[in-house]
């Protein structure tokens, strides 16, 4: 048994020599060994004798790795500025690979894994729509009874004005029932948060405030607590300042317990309903996913229209956060790590080459006594440098990968660089370091001390040259499909003319003109002096503008024949609205100045309206009311449809009322400019609507442009990455076929100089040189093909409306990659000159 310990311990031993450097264990290991039989056999006690060899392992391995690593990359420098040009191209390839892969993860990271400034966040669900109880006892009593949560509250967001000071200002308002900040665990940074009796009807008057809102706005004095203030003309008392960063739901800037009270502060828009919750102890999120899929059917809706039918879902708040964001960053971290994959095949192939070509260097070497492991050790550090230096530059290069994908995608937050990014980024050159150098080095090393394989390289460079241009057919097929659908979208006609819109919204709940008749000759005023601005063409105004991002109210309209509508988006415009949105008449009359309150209220329907309730002949001058108990208003007129939601939605049924006879609490001037560049007039449109009043807030003074390019930014950011990481891609798969044909020209010029002293023509060698190299890159695109309709439907899952490429179009594309490939190699073979005396008189 002793012999059998002793025997174990050796091999104990000889394993913890591993962690010495390779030269330092080939020159002294047996000493080593005979050094520990020695020093084990004088010892007294065996485990001061563990503790003093391990003390001696971390005292000499770190120094003596050090300094072996310091030589090995002295000589890769030497190696590296031997042949700059392939150092800096490879240098480069990783660094484009790296730095997108690691923008990206940055944003997952960003969406997924950064912190919250909540108490366990994991813990945490919402639910939406939520079908609100009737009662606050209602509710508790749901509470009480449901299987899942142990606390949830209830809340719904809208816009609201802050008044009683110099300008007033919009704020993002939460109504929520008591025991909202119970359910984050969050505690007021000042002040306290809501008391259970402020939630009842009559006694919401209490307000909490975001910590942004009390340094920006009211300069973080902390007398702020028991100040009143005015929300919509509704007047709170301030009782605390939330966490820094608590900013839930929507970067919320109020919150008040009045989701039991809500006519308390007074709504310009429709307000949806959803619930927050923490999870019981001991519960996991498929089991109570099930349980609220099995029970949310018996919650009793309030204030649920037709148009809030979808299912109630449960789902952690992480991923509510993250929104569509999520499934499109994944996307995109996808088709990055296919290019990094190409990259790293092609710097793998200007290794193996550069490793052939130092065949001689590493023959000496290995003569002069060096091992296989010394000399892949050596490899192993020049291409883990390389790769490092290149993952470097990509983490310089990934913020701004990240920055521009915020900028186009909705974010919670902004993306930074932290321990997990730069972790990835260290394992994401690691790996590449090894697919780019240590396996080439270990393929051409071989198995055997000294022997290296240089022959079966030719297959390795093939195979490695066909999975590139495989996974280039890929993004080019996904860049293709992105790009048509882009395409069609920008030609998509929204009904409407963007070009030289500028709109400013305001509001005016809250505000000194709140009743209509003050509220419409503020609308009238504001139009007059803004058409008599030098650089204002016409001007407009409407509640619901086209492409912004406000909240919208469906509502079913019933004819005087008794049919009732789909769900209609009722729309209140001013009588200039249709000339200058230049949305033309399809049958009918539009809108005119005389409808006043004291005329005949009419209306005008879309096109789509007309369609669905039976064409224009069934709607014109019928009587229309908007929900029952309203006032009928004639419909005079149809006008052509629009894309209210952007080029990607479907027509929406739409009802125009002046708002002359209905003016609106929430309105957008809309006004067509003279010149090419109406951001030019913002600064106009700012100054006559504060100068008009300034007590009513203007908020997204913008030009209809814009929104129009922020409904198009998700698909344009898409297709714009995934053309650039196709291009990338391609060139470098089309390099790849370049290098490796040149290459084997080079390395077989004896071989077809001879050919050419038997008679073959050098027409021939060149389609034989085509053929070998085209050969397994015909097998790879093949292959690929099948892969191209997976991956289609997987861009058509993150975009809705995308149509695949189909069978024919997958061909062509194939082929025209086949063809670019065989003229890189084409453009190779030109290149080569040989003769056969030449060959002959080498031989």
């Amino acid at each position: 048994m002793d012999y059998l310990k002793r025997c174990e311990e050796v091999n104990f031993y000889r394993l913890l020599l591993r962690v010495y450097p390779v030269r330092f264990r080939e020159e002294y290991e047996r000493e080593m060994l005979l050094h520990y039989a020695e020093e084990r056999a004088a010892a007294g006690s065996e485990w001061q004798f563990w503790i003093r060899l391990l003390t001696d392992l971390l005292s000499t391995v770190p120094a003596l790795l050090l300094q072996e690593a310091l030589q090995d990359l002295k000589h890769s420098w030497r190696v590296h500025v031997r042949r700059p040009s392939a150092s800096v191209s490879a240098l480069v390839a990783l660094a484009l690979g790296i730095g997108a892969c690691t923008g990206v993860f940055s944003v997952l990271n960003n969406l997924l894994w950064s912190r919250l400034p909540f108490d366990t966040p994991e813990r945490i669900g919402v639910i939406r729509p939520f079908q609100v109880m009737e009662t606050p006892g209602a509710l508790r009593q749901w509470l009480s009874a449901n299987r899942y949560l142990s606390e949830a509250a209830v809340y719904c967001s809208s816009e609201v004005t802050l008044t009683g000071t110099d300008r007033a200002i919009r704020l993002r308002l939460s109504e929520t029932t008591g025991g909202f900040f119970r359910v984050f665990r969050s505690e007021a940074s000042w002040g306290r948060t809501f008391l259970p009796e402020e939630e009842q009807p009559g006694r919401g008057d209490a307000v909490v405030i975001s910590h942004a809102l009390w340094q920006q706005h009211f300069g973080g004095d902390p007398q702020v607590l028991g100040r009143t203030i005015r929300l919509n003309s509704a007047p709170f008392r301030v009782v605390g300042v939330a966490a820094p960063g608590f900013e839930y739901p929507g970067r919320a800037q109020v919150w008040t317990p009045t989701m039991f009270d809500l006519e308390r502060v007074p709504k310009e828009t429709a307000f949806f309903f959803e619930a927050v919750g923490r999870l019981k102890d001991g519960l996991t999120w498929p089991q109570a996913m099930a349980i609220h899929a099995a029970t949310h059917s018996h919650l009793r809706p309030k204030r649920v229209g037709q148009f809030e039918r979808a299912v109630s879902t449960l789902q952690p708040i992480r991923l509510r956060l993250a929104g569509d964001a999520r499934k499109g960053s994944y996307m995109l971290l996808g088709v990055t790590l296919c290019v990094l994959l190409i990259a790293c095949g092609n710097v793998a192939n200007l290794q193996l080459a550069r490793l052939l070509d130092r065949g001689p260097e590493l023959s000496i070497r290995t003569a002069l006594g060096a091992s296989r492991a010394r000399l892949l050790q050596q490899l192993s550090v020049e291409s883990m440098a390389m790769s490092l230096v290149g993952g470097l530059c990509g983490v310089v290069l990934s913020s701004r990968v990240g920055e521009a994908i915020t900028s186009l995608q909705p974010m919670p937050a902004q993306p930074r660089t932290d321990w997990r990014v730069l972790g990835f980024a260290i394992g994401l050159s690691g790996l590449a370091g090894l697919l780019c150098g240590v396996l080439p080095a270990w393929h051409i090393l071989g198995r055997d001390q000294g022997h290296r394989r240089r022959g079966s390289t030719s297959g390795l460079r093939h195979a490695l040259t066909a999975i590139q241009l495989g996974a280039s057919l890929i993004l080019l097929a996904g860049a293709f499909v992105l790009g048509r659908h882009l395409f069609a979208l920008l030609q998509v006609n929204p009904g409407f003319e963007t070009a030289r819109l500028l709109t400013a919204r305001v509001a005016t709940v809250g505000t000194s003109i709140e009743d209509e008749a003050r509220r419409l000759a503020y609308y009238r005023e504001a139009l007059s002096r803004l058409e008599a601005r030098p650089e204002v063409e016409a001007a407009a105004a409407v509640d619901a503008l086209p492409l912004s991002s406000q909240p919208v109210g469906l509502t079913g309209v019933i004819l005087s024949t008794g049919v009732e509508s789909p769900p209609v988006l009722p729309v209140r415009v001013s009588a200039g609205y249709f000339a200058v949105m230049r949305i033309g008449a399809v049958a009918g009359r539009l809108l005119r100045p005389e409808d006043t309150r004291g005329t005949e209220p009419v209306a005008v329907v879309s096109e789509e309206f007309s369609r669905l309730m039976g064409g224009t002949s069934a709607v014109l001058q019928r009587q229309a009311q908007l929900g029952k108990g309203t006032t009928p208003r004639t419909i005079v007129g149809v006008a052509r449809s629009v894309l209210h939601f952007g080029p990607d939605s479907q027509p929406l049924p739409q009802i125009y009322i002046p708002i002359e006879q209905s003016p609106p609490a929430n309105i957008t001037f809309v006004a067509r400019v003279r010149g090419e560049k109406p951001e030019a007039a913002a600064a106009t449109l700012n100054s006559v609507l504060n100068g008009l009043n300034s007590q009513v807030p203007v908020v997204d003074v913008l030009t209809m442009d814009r929104l129009l390019a922020e409904r198009l930014a998700q698909p344009r950011i898409y297709t714009s990455l995934m053309v650039a990481c196709a291009f990338f891609a391609g060139l470098i798969a089309l390099l790849g076929i370049h290098a490796n044909t040149s290459y084997s020209l080079a390395r077989r010029s004896k071989e077809l100089g001879i050919r050419l002293a038997l008679g073959a023509t050098a027409g021939h060698l060149r389609w034989l040189m085509i053929r070998s190299a085209l050969a397994p890159a015909a097998v790879a695109v093949a292959v690929a093909t099948m892969v191209v309709s997976g991956s289609n439907r997987l861009f058509a899952h993150v975009i809705h409306g995308l149509r695949p490429l189909n069978a024919m179009e997958t061909a062509v594309t194939a082929a025209a990659l086949l063809a670019a490939a065989a003229i890189s190699a084409l453009c190779a073979t030109f290149r080569w000159k040989t003769s056969p005396a030449q060959t002959l008189r080498a031989e």
